[in-house]
């Protein structure tokens, strides 16, 4: 592998909590793209640091698996419907279920690892779409209305037609909360918890789900029904309204689709890393080794070898402190240390510092909002988080859910249409700005600024 090269090649950057272990094979499935699309992701990189992960999408696969995906529809109109029973299919044979007490881990974890694979799977195509799409969709869209209209125009014709589980987890709460009779309310934070112990999870391990935490929320209700009838009429009567054209339609109803797709994917992801994680404390004994250092195992190492390995701790505490790795369909290369360091200067010799006050982005949400910066990168980030703060984020995922509710807006680096942030801020009806690029490396903590949603601008006020 050539450092300098890779640092330099064009790369569609995500960066999120994350560990390898629990990332790795739900990214590595874009290299099982090619057995339905006959292309795959040729390579597929990620960072690590002390919990905190990127990952690097080659910008060449995402165009060529985009165009791959639009030939497939076009070949059959019934392929998505297709691809949704597949998926679903394929990710139920993989599931396990929770560990048995007489369970050998290191069998249990080689299909734990193959179930978080899984649990993306063929699914993976979302990313081509979403994550090159965004800025066609909005310029077709820009032919129909005014610029001042087009991010309103836009936030109505993307949003989903499907509860998320997000918004299912706060119905729940909302009915716990008009509940009187204190025993029956007790029952039913129970069936709430094992409902949805797992949606505090993420790429960087479990966050277990109490009953304080959910006492907690109940007095914090911030609950938005979801009417999907209304939002389909909306969308139709806008579609109709503009006179669209057959190919802008077909794209948003493609985005529609995905966007369902995305939340259903992202549930199995959370339930599989629940199950990766109860395995992960039980070798965590035999090993005598913290299950935070097994998370930067690489899928490939899992094997009986763990238990005759002397420097495993070492080689795992070398890698929290910093670690590339790069992957390919063949195999993959760790770079630690030294070759880290000069991948990091590399690839940030390449990005640019712009001072500005001012930062644009894409319109997920309508809405203004006025209020104090709170940049989130960390789940302690997350749990200092106050009311009517700006969350400021690389992108937003279901862990980020208790900031996200006292948030006054989102403003996001990454992210399409069909992201988390998208999805949410709509569902909590809060100002949302995505795709910035900029928004955490321009902005502080403690400045104050401006969220004009509608506009897709964040305005620095001091």
């Amino acid at each position: 592998m050539n450092i300098e090269q890779e640092a330099n090649d064009r790369w569609y950057v995500q960066a999120f909590n994350g560990t390898p272990l629990l990332l790795i094979p739900c990214g590595n499935s874009g290299f099982d793209l090619g057995e339905l699309f006959g292309e795959k992701f040729q390579k597929i990189m990620y960072e690590f640091k002390n919990d905190q992960g990127k990952m690097f999408y080659h910008v060449k696969s995402l165009e060529l698996l985009r165009d791959r995906l639009f030939e497939n529809i076009r070949n059959d109109k019934r392929f998505l419907e297709k691809l949704k029973i597949r998926y679903l299919k394929r990710y139920g044979e993989y599931a396990i279920t929770r560990m048995t007490s007489d369970g050998e881990p290191i069998e249990l974890l080689k299909k734990a690892v193959q179930a978080l694979r899984m649990s993306v799977s063929q699914l993976h195509i979302i990313e081509p779409f979403s994550l090159t799409m965004d800025d066609e969709i909005k310029r077709r869209l820009a032919k129909y209305c005014s610029c001042s209209e087009l991010n309103t125009k836009l936030s109505i014709l993307s949003a989903p037609t499907e509860k998320s589980f997000i918004n299912e987890k706060e119905e729940d709460i909302h009915r716990i909360s008009l509940m009187h009779d204190g025993k029956e309310k007790e029952n039913e934070i129970k069936k709430h918890i094992e409902k949805f112990h797992w949606i505090r999870n993420s790429y960087a391990g479990r966050t277990i789900m109490t009953e304080a935490d959910v006492k907690s929320e109940l007095k914090t209700v911030n609950f938005h029904k979801i009417d999907i009838d209304k939002i389909k009429k909306e969308k139709k009567q806008l579609i109709d309204k503009l006179n669209l054209d057959k190919e802008l339609v077909h794209i948003l109803d493609i985005s529609n689709v995905l966007t369902n797709l995305q939340d259903r994917r992202k549930r199995n992801i959370l339930m599989s890393i629940e199950q990766m994680e109860q395995l992960l404390e039980e070798l965590s004994t035999r090993l005598n080794i913290k299950h935070e250092l097994l998370r930067y195992l690489s899928p490939n190492e899992i094997g009986q070898g763990l238990f005759k390995r002397a420097d495993l701790k070492q080689v795992l505490e070398q890698r929290r402190n910093g670690v590339i790795f790069f992957t390919t369909p063949d195999g993959e290369d760790i770079i630690v240390g030294e070759q880290y360091m000069r991948f990091i200067k590399a690839y940030e010799k390449k990005e640019k510092k712009t001072v500005t006050k001012e930062i644009n982005g894409m319109c997920a949400s309508t809405g203004t909002a006025v209020g104090t910066v709170k940049i989130c990168t960390t789940l302690k980030d997350i749990a200092q988080f106050k009311e009517g703060d700006i969350l400021v984020t690389s992108m937003t995922r279901p862990e980020f859910l208790p900031a996200m509710k006292k948030a006054a807006a989102f403003v996001t680096d990454e992210g399409g249409l069909t992201c988390h942030a998208a999805i949410v801020s709509r569902e909590l009806n809060k100002p949302c700005v995505i795709g910035t690029k900029s928004a955490t490396k321009v902005l502080k903590d403690g400045d104050i600024v401006e969220v004009r949603a509608n506009h897709g601008l964040v305005k620095i006020i001091k």
